[in-house]
């Protein structure tokens, strides 16, 4: 708490001076203490409109968060169902400190991400206080772990990729809120260019497009601008035919 609250009051107050964001935007949360009540409170206290999609925790003493205005709450067997609703409905994904729920949870946004099952964004780590193997970054071992997976290897004679390049390169390690902001706000301004750093096919995004507005989640202007682009050079071309 005394890490942390002043970063996100200050990441959600200048978050909305983002020209391509501004006030419209929400806090999705898991509806549970630590950092996600820090969020709650914070937003509570600016205006900022929150999200709960709580479990079931009670056993292990977390208690869930009540208070957010829109709240779903699912008990632990369901809470595959619970992260696909969380995944569905936020765009940004930030990780904080956390345990094996986390690193479960991640595992099934990231691979939401390759499944294109969400929009195509930036997936943020945020450890400021260095918890990995010697004081590094908490989840920079799981980063290297993803680029392993995505990397070619041999196995005999073939060439085998396990997982698409492009999925390690939305992942970002970051030790503060400052830095989620300036990924967030270089992403909002610009997504075809972070798409095409990332190496994301238009196919793929195309996919998750396609995807996304059958499941009817909101997609923000400056996605939907985007992906006009991202439409306008995949359509077939005329071509001439001399007779």
């Amino acid at each position: 708490e005394g890490v942390l609250t002043k970063q996100i009051h200050d990441f959600f107050e200048q978050l909305s001076s983002v020209p391509e964001i501004g006030e419209h935007f929400a806090v999705c949360h898991g509806s549970g203490p630590g950092v996600m009540k820090i969020a709650d409170d914070t937003a509570a206290d600016l205006g900022i409109l929150r999200i709960g999609v709580g479990i079931d925790s009670e056993k292990i003493g977390q208690l869930s968060n009540l208070q957010p205005p829109i709240l779903l709450n699912f008990n632990n067997s369901a809470r595959h169902m619970r992260q696909n609703i969380l995944d569905r409905t936020s765009l940004f994904k930030i990780y904080n400190i956390g345990g094996m729920g986390t690193f479960e949870e991640l595992l099934i946004a990231v691979t939401n991400l390759k499944l294109f099952e969400s929009l195509p964004a930036p997936h943020i780590f945020v450890d400021p206080f260095g918890l990995g193997e010697n004081g590094a970054h908490l989840w920079q071992s799981t980063l290297d772990q993803l680029k392993t997976v995505s990397s070619h290897k041999k196995i005999g004679s073939y060439t085998v990729r396990l997982a698409p390049a492009w999925v390690a390169n939305f992942c970002h390690v970051v030790p503060d809120y400052q830095a989620v902001l300036a990924i967030i706000a270089d992403f909002v301004h610009d997504p075809v260019s972070y798409w095409q750093q990332a190496g994301i096919s238009d196919q793929d995004l195309l996919q998750a497009w396609g995807n996304a507005l059958r499941s009817k989640v909101i997609i923000p202007p400056y996605l939907q601008q985007a992906i006009l682009v991202i439409q306008g050079r995949n359509e077939p071309k005329n071509v001439a035919c001399p007779t």
